[in-house]
């Protein structure tokens, strides 16, 4: 089904050419009628005859089912570039099967063409690791985190992609390659989060946090809102460990706390508008990621937190 801006991007463009036409026919004729004669020599020469009206051109048929096909195929190339940005070490070898499910999904559809989408994975991985040395947190690999969220995107994608085929009955061969892509990706994410969340929630919250307080302030209050809700979830698990955890956890815990401090610091000294708006999105968009991917290893009231500053992020993002 095309989608409703996209046929009303074309009534505009149709209108606009509709009225640079008669807007051209005007002028034209507004040149062509001939002057009134004032004295008594009158030009008797007959006007030349005019030329007949094109007819004008047929105009093609939109064809559904392309405009589907081409729908479909842009939203699995879109997650093939971002698996194909991840790293993949890091997954086992989940996100390279599930790439292959992906491909094979593309070729199900009628569109098995990947070079432009591993173009735009070069592309991407590229801005992820110089978006990481930019802007460094302490105590977080964030070409990692930056991954997950990739692939996690790339899973959010797909799991939508396959929920519609699957309700509208459309493009069945492409839908258990779609499946199990999905399955894999999840396996690859959960041995992320068994390697490099559990036992971090804080410390990752901690960057969540810093994403945030470093982006622009031109979200309507989202941003400052999702803020203050990881603020609290980071107090309440922090609260557990000051009290009860090791030296090192605690050391981590007050570390954590100068790196929100610094963040706030450095907000309020830069102005509203600290980076370029589309880093400034990324910021968003990765302190999103971080944040659902911690979520479902936490539990109470820091879980509520938590879907709080998603739904805070994602209204946010939309007024972007």
């Amino acid at each position: 089904m095309v989608p409703v801006i996209l046929s009303r991007f074309q009534s505009v463009r149709m209108l606009a050419l509709v009225f640079g036409v008669f807007g051209l026919i005007g002028a034209g004729a507004a040149q062509t009628v001939p002057p009134k004669a004032t004295g008594p020599m009158q030009n008797t020469t007959p006007p030349a005859p005019k030329a007949p009206p094109k007819a004008p051109s047929p105009q093609k048929k939109s064809d559904p089912a392309a405009a589907e096909k081409q729908q479909v195929a842009g939203t699995l190339r879109t997650s093939y570039s971002l698996l194909a940005a991840a790293n993949s070490a890091a997954y086992g070898n989940h996100i390279n099967i599930a790439l292959g499910e992906v491909q094979a999904a593309l070729a199900a559809v009628g569109a098995p063409e990947v070079a432009a989408a591993k173009k735009a994975a070069g592309v991407l991985k590229g801005h992820t690791a110089t978006f990481a040395k930019t802007i460094p947190i302490h105590g977080i690999n964030l070409d990692q985190a930056a991954s997950d969220a990739m692939v996690y995107q790339a899973g959010q994608l797909l799991n939508g992609l396959e929920t519609v085929l699957e309700s509208q009955k459309k493009f069945p061969a492409a839908q258990p390659h779609i499946r199990r892509a999905v399955k894999e990706i999840t396996a690859a994410l959960t041995i992320s989060a068994v390697v490099a969340i559990k036992g971090k929630e804080a410390d990752i919250l901690t960057g969540a946090y810093v994403l945030l307080a470093v982006a622009n302030d031109n979200y309507a209050g989202h941003q400052n809102k999702a803020k203050g809700h990881v603020k609290n979830a980071i107090d309440t698990l922090e609260a557990g460990v000051l009290s009860r955890g090791s030296i090192a956890q605690k050391v981590q815990a007050m570390r954590d706390a100068l790196a929100q401090g610094k963040a706030d610091g450095a907000s309020q000294l830069a102005g509203p508008l600290r980076l370029p708006q589309p880093t400034s999105d990324v910021c968003v968009q990765l302190a999103g990621a971080l944040i659902a991917r911690v979520g479902p290893l936490t539990k109470g009231s820091v879980t509520d937190e938590l879907s709080k500053a998603v739904m805070e992020i994602g209204a946010a993002l939309a007024i972007r």
